[in-house]
């Protein structure tokens, strides 16, 4: 057998092959693989093969004219994988990282790039120009270079000439907090009564000829609070300092000064656990008051905020982003479903539509996130003042048998993305957009070759077919998959888009082409 990569473990060398018996570097998404063991001094018997806690089947083979204890990989997504191997008085753990097949590693770095700061900032600043933030306090929504965003970063956690640093300020509320009274509302015997308010009185009694004399009435008490809208504000300028650098050390894990940071901030929380009594603030800090200006603790953490808030950092609010490789094809639907979203965005401006409301953007201190909810919560919703033309975007919208104003004639249908376009005195219609990292023709047994075959295509065929209006008229005019494939139209208004990290160039024209003809048709131009 031809030498393969290996992996040393205490006496053991690993070394990978596919299951034919050909070497291979490691396991390959979707594909099962044998793990090859040599050096063991027990018995294979006594061996025992996990992986993240299930069983791996051990057996004894010939691969390459040679003989091998192997244990069956089997297929499984990208991600990493916990590999153990036990055996008498010994153990070997193995981390193995399995790499996404659909996207190259550029690719892949690309599509996390876009994720973390290039999308999200475009999503944000397509739907400010189309009239999203009016009234929000942001500061001017741009993606900062990692170099201006460390500096600030570094600033808000170790100070400046003229600010202590961060856990120095924090100290300083903690010795001595602002407080306020707060009414609290109790139940009590009559006899205990302190400060009843007699409307409450006689709500309570009311029905009452005679009260019982165990009747509890209610009764006011006055509390002092660490909750008021001034810690609220030195909540939210630790939370806004922790978001960010959370943020940027995913983006660049290679940055120290970063983590270094990070760990400061930790330690910084740790001094002020005052904060966990706390609410969080929502929304940019809208009023200045005698406190934040008057306490130099209180007005040098204000400071900070809004230093941050000039500079709005737009993220997309998603923890799967933490762990992108065990989550690549969500992050992949994600991906396209931002670039549907700016595409949308700019073809419904283009054709003289006003965005009306969105359930995309989410105003916090010293930034702005950018969500998608799924479920059938309209995500964006564009009205044309001159025709009355209103069209919702919508992740992951229900179609059911029976109800509402669409419904399936067969199964229930969820597509990923919809786009729904209501014109006065006509009957509505659909575009169907599916992100599709992994194609129906790459299931086990049926590797295919990247292009979509008669199964991925009759998916969209099911929708066109079963998705209707009440009154049963077919509604679907468009229905594509997106996916890092070759783009391919087989009849008008069926398609298949290659949507590839790297290449939006190609990606965003041809998406903000097509639905402008759409809207054209729609609207009868």
């Amino acid at each position: 057998m031809a030498s393969s990569p290996s992996t040393e473990g205490p006496g053991v060398t690993l070394a990978w092959a596919r299951p034919d018996g050909s070497p291979q570097s490691g396991p390959r998404e979707w594909e099962s693989a044998l793990l090859l063991i040599s050096g063991m001094t027990a018995s294979w018997t006594d061996l025992t093969v996990t992986c993240n806690g299930a069983p791996l089947a051990v057996t004894l083979r010939r691969v390459g004219g040679l003989v091998w204890i192997t244990a069956e990989w089997p297929r499984v997504n990208a991600g990493q994988y916990q590999l153990q191997l036990q055996w008498p008085d010994e153990m070997l753990n193995i981390r193995v990282t399995v790499l996404p097949i659909k996207l190259t590693p550029a690719q892949l770095e690309r599509l996390l790039e876009d994720l973390h700061a290039g999308l999200p900032a475009d999503v944000a600043l397509s739907l400010q120009r189309a009239g999203a933030l009016a009234g929000t306090l942001v500061g001017q929504v741009k993606p900062a270079t990692v170099a201006e965003e460390l500096s600030r970063l570094r600033r808000a956690v170790l100070g400046t000439e003229e600010r202590p640093p961060l856990q120095v300020l924090l100290q300083a509320v903690q010795r001595d907090p602002y407080t306020a009274l707060e009414a609290l509302s109790v139940s009590v015997r009559r006899e205990y009564l302190r400060r009843p308010r007699p409307e409450a009185l006689v709500r309570a009694v009311a029905g009452h000829l005679q009260p019982p004399p165990t009747l509890k009435l209610p009764d006011e008490r006055v509390t002092r609070t660490l909750d008021v809208y001034e810690n609220r504000v030195v909540r939210a300028c630790v939370e806004a300092i922790h978001r960010r650098l959370r943020h940027l050390t995913a983006l660049r894990p290679e940055l120290i000064e970063a983590t270094s940071l990070q760990t400061k901030l930790q330690a910084a929380r740790r001094s002020a656990p005052m904060l966990e009594e706390v609410s969080s603030l929502r929304g940019p800090p809208g009023r200045i008051t005698m406190v934040l200006l008057r306490r130099p603790d209180y007005r040098a953490l204000l400071e900070v905020l809004l230093e941050l808030q000039r500079s709005v950092q737009v993220t997309l609010d998603d923890a799967r982003l933490l762990e992108p490789l065990d989550n690549v094809p969500a992050l992949y639907q994600t991906w396209c479903t931002l670039q549907v979203m700016v595409a949308l965005t700019a073809a419904c401006c283009e054709a003289g539509f006003s965005l009306v409301s969105e359930n995309v953007l989410i105003a916090r201190p010293g930034s702005l996130l950018v969500r998608i909810l799924p479920g059938g919560v309209p995500l964006l919703v564009f009205l044309h003042p001159v025709s009355g033309t209103r069209i919702t975007l919508t992740s992951e919208r229900p179609f059911r048998r029976g109800g509402g104003l669409f419904r399936s004639i067969s199964f229930s249908q969820r597509p990923d993305l919809t786009v729904e376009v209501q014109r006065p005195g006509t009957s509505p219609e659909l575009w169907l957009l599916d992100p599709k990292y992994k194609l129906d023709s790459d299931q086990p047994g049926q590797a295919g070759d990247g292009r979509p075959v008669k199964g991925d295509i009759d998916k969209m065929h099911a929708y066109r077919d079963a998705i209707r209006t009440s009154e049963g008229a077919l509604t679907v005019r468009f229905a594509a998959i997106l996916y890092p494939g070759r783009t391919t139209e087989y009849t008008p208004g069926l398609a298949a888009l290659r949507a590839v990290p790297g290449e939006d160039q190609e990606l965003s024209p041809l998406l903000v082409k097509t639905f402008c003809a759409l809207l054209r048709a729609a609207e009868g131009s």
